[in-house]
């Protein structure tokens, strides 16, 4: 199978979600992120996708199923060390949805919105919100720090 069939195949399903509780009343899709990977280790965003969209088709069963995708554990505080910039937004953002507190301020990431994110069980199953990708697949010059909500 070539490489298009196997994005084809990929793109309904799962591939690239964050994941959450698909019944929520917020959902929020974004932009995948470029990676230093890609510029350090392959030649090329072309070299990058033909090694990395087969490895993500031979897991594709994974992404075809919510409950197969990995979830958040905001009991532990180590989910809240490695989170990325745009996460932390994300979780600003639900959180002025969700309580229509809408100052710019307020989208900081700091032990109020800790509270929230485990109180509401944040991008859990069983929680609010849902975050997927727009464009699963990473690409060059999309920095992350240069994205503000």
């Amino acid at each position: 199978m070539n490489l298009n069939d196997q994005l084809k195949e990929l793109m309904p399903t799962f591939y690239g979600c964050n994941g959450g509780n698909l019944n929520s009343k917020i959902w929020i899709c974004g932009t995948e992120w470029g990676t230093k990977e890609i510029k350090n280790q392959y030649k090329s965003i072309d070299d990058y996708l033909e090694q990395e969209i087969p490895k993500a088709y031979a897991k594709i069963d994974n992404y075809r199923d919510i409950a197969m995708l990995p979830q958040f554990h905001w009991e532990r505080e180590s989910e809240f060390k490695n989170l990325s910039n745009y996460i932390i937004k994300c979780i600003g953002l639900y959180y002025a949805i969700d309580t229509s507190d809408f100052n710019l301020k307020n989208l900081k990431y700091n032990d109020k919105f800790k509270n929230y994110v485990k109180i509401g069980k944040l991008l859990t199953y069983s929680g609010k919100g849902f975050h997927m990708n727009r464009s699963p697949v990473a690409r060059k010059n999309v920095n992350q720090k240069n994205y503000m909500l």
